[in-house]
């Protein structure tokens, strides 16, 4: 009689069996045992305990763990497999561990400050059993260079830098550092707070006009510095110095001209053009032209200028090298005076008033006042003339009123003496040119401006 059981067997994967025939007085021998058979493998069951990741420096994880109990194997052991990638790029990487009782491992070659999942299964030849996980997190290092340095805008002692942050930070960046150097110069280092925008943009100032500039930007982690990334840039030019006026006379038909030289060359661009201001005594603005710049001496000529007292300034401007719509403009000279005739009724009555034709230092400033005595501005005038240089700001006024009050010295009577040796108050036929002084009783024609006393005298014209 044939007859076909299922057996559930337990875990021994190899059995023998023996049957034994039995009736109602009992169990007879025991028949011939079997020929072994083995049960179908299947995966692991089991997986290891106490699975830990602990960082080894700035690209090393080490890995510790327990085996398995053998009896989960289910199959012959074929090794260990570990998978571990990092959540912020999810790319996987696997390798495979053979020998049985190796419990730690050291994964090198991993980014630096970036955390890792790793997992890790027993393999037989059915495959992988479950998988057991530990996250662990590299050291900081030093970060790489900014991805990008490049500048957006120069000036003349100022440029607008603009990077992004390192593409492997390697760490939290805590700033940024930031490397001027140049040919001659010494290097300066300046620093400012990391952020985490994705652009970064810094005005670096206090620099040189029109110098070349090695431009370094780096970041830094707890660890320390990483590379800098350079751009190399030239300021722009500056301001040009003072021009110096020469003469302003008048020429054919009552034309004005003007005469002046450039400012002292230096090692930027040359001057691209002046402006000439000029005012007269009864306009509250100056008006301005403008005139190409060369070499040597400048003239201009100007036709139909109103008549009476006028002001001139020279400024010399330069243009910028990065915008065609940037200049840089110099100081005004001080302005110059002079009294005009009428438009094309000739030269006879144009006098320069100030500075004196011989004394043209005083258009930079310095220099030794003239005797104004030898130069009267008319009577009918001089109040428009006064007002205007006060309401002008220039600064040559209150020094021409000290030189001429110390050239009229009063007598021991404390009253001025007229040309013809009396007092003030009783003559004074002769014409002595103007003189100023704080007087209560003198000759002539009088005027007040600020508690000073202004007396001129009519000459016969």
């Amino acid at each position: 009689m044939n007859a076909l059981y299922g057996l559930r067997c337990g875990l021994t994967p190899v059995y023998s069996f023996r049957v034994t025939a039995v009736n109602a007085v009992g169990a007879g021998p025991p028949g011939q045992p079997s020929f072994p058979v083995q049960t179908l493998r299947e995966a692991p069951s089991g997986q290891v305990a106490d699975l830990r990741a602990v960082s080894r420096g700035a690209t090393a994880v080490q890995l510790t763990w327990r085996p398995a109990p053998p009896s989960t194997l289910h199959g012959e052991f074929l090794g260990y497999q570990l998978t571990y990638r990092s959540p912020a790029t999810g790319t996987n990487r696997s390798l495979v561990i053979t020998e049985q009782n190796v419990t730690a491992l050291v994964v090198s070659g991993l980014e630096a400050y970036t955390e890792y999942l790793f997992s890790l299964a027993i393999r037989n030849p059915r495959g992988l059993g479950p998988a057991a996980m530990a996250t662990g997190r590299t050291r900081q290092s030093v970060p790489g260079a900014p991805a990008s340095v490049r500048y957006t805008d120069v000036g003349s002692s100022w440029v607008l830098l603009m990077w992004t942050p390192p593409a492997q930070r390697n760490g939290m960046l805590l700033r940024y550092c930031i490397n001027i150097s140049g040919v001659g110069l010494p290097a300066e280092l300046r620093w400012l707070p990391a952020s985490e925008d994705r652009w970064l943009q810094h005005k670096v100032d206090r620099l040189n006009p029109f110098t070349f500039y090695n431009v370094g930007v780096l970041a830094e982690t707890s660890v320390g510095r990483g590379p800098a990334r350079h751009v190399r840039l030239r300021t722009d030019t500056s301001s040009p110095g003072l021009p110096l006026v020469l003469d302003i006379s008048c020429v054919k038909d009552g034309a004005t001209q003007v005469r002046w030289l450039g400012p002292p060359p230096d090692s930027q661009p040359a001057v691209s053009f002046f402006t000439i201001g000029y005012r007269n005594e009864r306009d509250r603005k100056y008006q301005l032209t403008r005139t190409p710049a060369g070499l040597g001496e400048h003239t201009i000529i100007m036709h139909n200028l109103d008549e009476g007292m006028t002001y001139f300034k020279i400024q010399a401007v330069r243009r910028s090298r990065y915008s065609r719509s940037t200049v840089y403009r110099g100081v005004f000279t001080e302005p110059w005076s002079a009294l005009l005739p009428r438009p094309r009724a000739g030269c006879e009555r144009f006098r320069l008033i100030h500075p004196r034709p011989e004394d043209s230092t005083l258009a930079v400033g310095v220099g030794v006042l003239p005797d104004w005595r030898q130069e009267a501005i008319p009577a009918h005038m001089f109040a428009g003339y006064v007002r205007d240089l006060r309401r002008g700001a220039d600064a040559g006024f209150w020094k021409e009123m000290a030189a001429i009050d110390g050239a009229a010295a009063p007598p021991a009577n404390g009253h001025h003496v007229g040309a013809n040796g009396t007092n003030g108050t009783n003559g004074c036929t002769k014409p002595v040119g103007f003189v100023a002084r704080r007087c209560d009783a003198c000759c002539g024609r009088w005027g007040e401006y600020d508690g000073l006393m202004l007396n001129v005298l009519k000459d016969g014209r």
